[in-house]
Formats: structure tokens, C-alpha cells, sequence
């Protein structure tokens, strides 16, 4: 019996350190899964913020352009104002409608 008793205490003590051990292994384990984790979502937070600026990137572009094209849009419509806005001919008006209040 006291062979039987030592064997199990032998056995049992063998089981508590392989538990210890395979509890060791697994926070080890774990600890590497978060790590793993944690990198992961920096890599993926640090992509987010370069597509938001490249995008924020081409937004401006867009609006710029937009900007130019509506200045460049302005100016031709300005210039042909200019253009038309003949002075002479303002000037004939004014007088023939002054002519026809004075004539009346």
C-alpha cells in the first residue's frame, strides 16, 4: 500500500507540473495572440489614416481644379461683357430716349 500511495503522490505531483507548465505555455501563448493583436490594429489604424489623408488629397485636388475652372469660367464671361459693352452704342441710346423725352 505504500508503494500504491507513493506511486499516486509520484503521479499527482508530475500532473500539478505539467499543468504549470501547460499553464505557463498558454498565457504565453495568449500574451503573443494580444501582442499579435495589438500590432494589427495599429498597422490597420496607421492605413486608415493614410487613406483618409490620400483622400483628403484628392478631395482638395478635386476643388481646386473645380475652383480654377469656375474662375477661368468667370473671367472668359467677363471679358466678353467687355466685349460686348460697346459704349458708343449706350451712348446712342441714351440719346435717342433723352431726344424722345424732350421731343414729347
Amino acid at each position: 500500500m505504500n508503494d500504491l500511495t507513493q506511486q499516486l503522490l509520484m503521479l499527482d505531483a508530475q500532473l500539478t507540473s505539467q499543468l504549470k507548465k501547460s499553464d505557463a505555455v498558454n498565457l504565453r501563448i495568449i500574451k503573443e495572440a494580444d501582442l499579435q493583436a495589438s500590432r494589427m490594429a495599429e498597422e490597420e489604424q496607421q492605413r486608415f489614416e493614410k487613406q483618409k489623408e490620400q483622400d483628403a488629397a484628392r478631395l482638395n485636388e478635386r476643388i481646386a481644379q473645380q475652383q480654377r475652372k469656375a474662375k477661368t469660367a468667370l473671367e472668359q464671361k467677363m471679358q466678353a461683357y467687355a466685349k460686348s459693352f460697346d459704349a458708343e452704342t449706350v451712348i446712342e441710346h441714351l440719346l435717342a430716349k433723352a431726344k424722345e423725352h424732350v421731343c414729347h
